[in-house]
């Protein structure tokens, strides 16, 4: 509710900038100023009001997960596009899990299996062998973008996903979750 009453102002002051424009009499370097100011706070403040949800929802998962899994190493992440379609193949509810935007999700490494639960899961959602398993670096497809991200896959079951360790960059959380995983990750990403 929130963020729909934030583009609702950003677009307003837009408008309202627009309508003392420099086709309406307006001084068109103050209101390229103004327009450019309130881009700004609008991203700045769908920032603050966007993204601390979803990283509350991330870490309440991976807590939960490691309260079930207490010697799990356990690897944050959103989902790609393709995660629906994965559950699908692995005969596995697809409940909680979106097909077109993210979906919180954490991989518990526990002994030769890499188990996917998504939010509210009480157990894992399905799981990957990590003995006959394939680690690929890929860009995964993330709403209307890709992002450099993750897939494991042993043949018959797979896990396609955007590894996310808090404030790390994206090359440092896929480095990260690629050690996790018993990779190199100079195996994996180019020097």
């Amino acid at each position: 509710m929130a963020v729909i009453s934030l583009v609702g102002a950003g677009l307003g002051l837009i408008g309202r900038s627009m309508s003392h424009s420099a086709i309406h009499g307006g001084d068109w370097r103050v209101d390229a100023s103004l327009i450019a100011v309130t881009a700004v706070a609008f991203v700045v403040l769908l920032v603050v009001l966007v993204l601390p949800p979803y990283t509350a929802r991330r870490d309440r998962l991976v807590a939960q997960v490691r309260q079930a899994r207490s010697d799990a190493v356990v690897i944050p992440a959103y989902s790609s596009r393709d995660l629906w379609s994965e559950a699908v193949e692995a005969g596995a509810g697809t409940g909680g899990i979106a097909r077109r935007l993210t979906t919180t999700l954490a991989v518990a490494l526990v002994g030769d299996t890499a188990e996917i639960w998504i939010r509210d899961d009480r157990e894992p959602r399905w799981f990957v062998r990590r003995t006959d398993s394939r680690v690929e670096l890929r860009q995964i497809e993330m709403g209307q973008t890709s992002q450099l991200g993750l897939r494991i896959s042993d043949g018959v079951r797979s896990v396609s996903f955007v590894p996310h360790y808090g404030v790390t960059n994206t090359i440092g959380s896929v480095e990260r979750a690629l050690a996790d995983l018993g990779e190199d990750p100079a195996d994996h990403l180019a020097p």
